[in-house]
């Protein structure tokens, strides 16, 4: 079982809700999660997954050297987490 970390991008005042609804649940697969969040994707930088290695580093490497996209702003989003049966 892996720990997969849910970083929603806040949009409206769903979306906290949306992130609680699915906490500590546990999926099959990636999609599965993606499923959860119809309003949301990865292509547009509105959902984030990551295990928790990506996610430590993510909210760490927050210099200027480190490229935007894997750079998480605590501030604009909603945390959560699942669990990942491989």
């Amino acid at each position: 079982m892996k720990t997969i970390v849910i970083v929603l991008k806040n949009r409206n005042g769903n979306d906290r809700k949306d992130v609680e609804r699915t906490q500590g649940m546990t999926y099959h697969s990636l999609d599965a999660i993606r499923d959860e969040f119809p309003n949301a994707s990865i292509d547009s930088g509105d959902l984030g997954l990551y295990d928790l290695n990506e996610f430590m580093d993510a909210c760490n490497d927050s210099d200027d050297d480190c490229p935007k996209d894997l750079m998480i702003d605590l501030d604009e989003v909603w945390i959560g987490y699942v669990n990942l049966k491989e």
